[in-house]
């Protein structure tokens, strides 16, 4: 069975107020997908710390990662989904970029509906 590892990768724009729309940002690759990667000789810790390595110029040991989901996909594939809330950092993005919800919305970008809630439960916990 192979292990997807999906991080959701929020920031708050502290110069906003709460109630703002753009106040909380969701990352999203190049290519406007979540981080993904699979497991495969590393453990858990290792795998996510690549994933992180991968998009940002910050030490992944520096960030709190939690467990928000998990999801048997079919029949060979599993999910783990990790949620990570860090603050705003000029200059950590190696690529991609964070964008607010409604821009999410608004450019017609597809999230698979499962994270929705998960992203909407972390980032009311702000």
């Amino acid at each position: 069975m192979k292990i997807k590892v999906t991080l959701l990768i929020g920031k708050t724009v502290k110069t906003l107020h709460i109630s703002d729309p753009r106040y909380f940002q969701l990352y999203l690759c190049d290519d406007m997908s979540l981080p993904q990667g699979y497991m495969s000789t590393k453990d858990e810790k290792e795998t996510v710390n690549d994933v992180i390595s991968k998009y940002f110029h910050i030490d992944p040991t520096w960030l709190n990662v939690e467990v928000t989901g998990f999801r048997r996909v079919n029949n060979s594939d599993a999910e783990v989904v990790y949620t990570i809330i860090m603050p705003e950092v000029s200059g950590s993005n190696k690529s991609g970029n964070f964008f607010p919800y409604i821009e999410i919305k608004k450019l017609d970008i597809k999230i698979d509906e499962y994270y929705e809630p998960l992203i909407s439960r972390r980032s009311s916990q702000i």
